[in-house]
């Protein structure tokens, strides 16, 4: 389970990059406006736990497969 907290690190930094690409294309239709700004959180905490997922599927995986 070490490996997980290796990896959500990593999730977050995605999240991040997520957030800042729906931001920047929200801001092109909404103008600098906060539904931009919850929106593109919404998109960031989905793409978290997608891959928060992703890794916790990986983990098991890897656990599994080592005995």
């Amino acid at each position: 389970m070490s490996l997980l907290f290796v990896l959500l690190p990593f999730d977050a930094v995605g999240a991040a990059m997520a957030f800042l690409i729906a931001y920047d294309e929200l801001e092109r239709h909404y103008g600098r406006s906060r539904r931009a700004v919850l929106e593109a959180g919404r998109r960031a905490a989905v793409a978290f736990a997608f891959l928060a997922v992703l890794s916790l599927i990986v983990v098991l995986i890897l656990k599994r497969a080592n005995g």
